[in-house]
Parts: structure tokens; C-alpha cells; sequence
């Protein structure tokens, strides 16, 4: 009977150290993806502020002119519908309102998401260079940098798909069409000619930074629990 006792405990402890291992991987990919993220911000800021961005914008603004066709502004119609700010937002709440239902406490990345991207953003448009859209709903200039929509959906959409799926909530394929839901916007974005490229290419890396941050939170307070279970 002891021997029996002390080899479960042996083995419950061994299954929690690797639960720790993994854990730590995680962290160090999260944390290698944050740094990436801000990176790519900051070069893309850097290339706004020089100039650097404009003739790439504007080349690819031209070919993605040459893409429009009544068919593909059918698409387009859709996916304004379905990336609008307003659904992302409702989403992300109900999500996490369910997790909080349920006593979990990943709630809160996924329900901080939207507040923690309106903040970043009015932060950008106040302390960043500013360029102006190519055009705007009432003719009158805006400025654009970096895209508001792709950030906000970025940080949603990312925070929203990878705790999903590190819950067991959603199967792999379901987490990345999630995760593509942001990318999908942006794009459209660029199609309705709101953004230049580089406003959603610095908008979909500062939502990666943006969620990678919210995840990282919530891991580590999972992870906490796990090693006071192994002391």
C-alpha cells in the first residue's frame, strides 16, 4: 500500500513538472512573439515618420485598385459586416462573460482586450507620426496611423482565439479562422481604400503585442497555480 501511495505521487508529480516545462516554452514563444511584434511596429513607425512607407503604400494602393470588380465588392460588403468593431467587441464580451460563468479566470484578457486596444490607440494617435487617409467617408482628411479597427480586432480576435483553444473550447482549425478574422478586416480595409498598407500592417502588430501581453497575464496566473501544486 505504501509503495502503491508513493508511486502515484511520484508519477502526479512528474505529469506536473512537465505541465511547468510546457508552461515555460509557452512563455518563452510568447515572449519571443511580443518583442517581434513590437519590433515590426516600431520599423513600421520609423518608415511612416521618414517617408520610407510612402511609395510602397502607394504602389500597392494602385494594384489593389486594379483588383475591384462588382464581385468583389460583394465580398467586401460582407466582410464590413462581419469585422465590424461593434461585433468583435460584443463577441469578446460574451466570451468572456461564458469564462466567468464558468468560474474561470481567463476572462479577463479576452473582456480587457477591447478597453486595453481603445487605449493604445488614442495613445498612438495623441504620441505617432500621423499620415492622412487616402479617403474618407465625408471628404474631410483623417488621420490613419495606425489602422484603430485592425488594431482592436487583432488584439480581440488573437486574445480570443488562443485561450479558446488552450481551454479545449474550440478545436485548432476553428482557433485559426478566429485568428484570421482580424487580417481578413484589415485587408478590406485596404480593398475600401480607408488605410495604407502601413497603418494595418502597424495595427495588426501592435494587437499581436496587444494580446500576446493579455495571454501572458493569464498564463502566468495558471501557471502559478500549477507550481503551488507541485511544492
Amino acid at each position: 500500500m505504501w509503495r502503491s501511495t508513493t508511486s502515484r505521487r511520484r508519477e502526479r508529480n512528474r505529469h506536473c513538472s512537465s505541465v511547468v516545462v510546457r508552461s515555460h516554452k509557452r512563455q518563452a514563444f510568447r515572449l519571443l512573439l511580443f518583442t517581434s511584434s513590437v519590433g515590426a511596429f516600431l520599423l513600421v513607425v520609423k518608415s511612416v515618420a521618414t517617408g520610407e512607407a510612402r511609395p510602397f503604400d502607394k504602389t500597392l494602393r494602385q494594384k489593389i485598385a486594379a483588383l475591384r470588380s462588382p464581385s468583389m465588392d460583394i465580398v467586401s460588403a460582407v466582410l464590413t459586416a462581419t469585422t465590424a468593431p461593434a461585433l468583435l467587441i460584443a463577441s469578446s464580451l460574451a466570451v468572456a462573460v461564458r469564462f466567468r460563468h464558468l468560474g474561470l479566470r481567463v476572462w479577463l484578457p479576452i473582456a480587457s482586450s477591447p478597453l486595453v486596444a481603445m487605449i493604445a490607440g488614442r495613445c498612438f494617435t495623441e504620441i505617432l507620426p500621423q499620415q492622412y487617409a487616402p479617403t474618407s467617408k465625408d471628404g474631410e482628411r483623417e488621420c490613419c496611423f495606425p489602422s484603430g479597427h485592425t488594431t482592436g480586432a487583432a488584439a480581440e480576435m488573437f486574445t480570443m482565439a488562443y485561450i479558446l483553444r488552450r481551454s479545449g473550447v474550440v478545436s485548432a482549425p476553428t482557433a485559426t479562422a478566429i485568428a484570421i478574422v482580424p487580417i481578413a478586416g484589415g485587408l478590406n480595409r485596404l480593398y475600401r481604400d480607408r488605410h495604407w498598407t502601413s497603418d494595418i500592417v502597424a495595427g495588426l502588430s501592435a494587437g499581436t503585442a496587444i494580446a500576446t501581453a493579455l495571454t501572458s497575464i493569464g498564463a502566468s496566473r495558471r501557471g502559478a497555480a500549477v507550481d503551488s501544486r507541485t511544492q
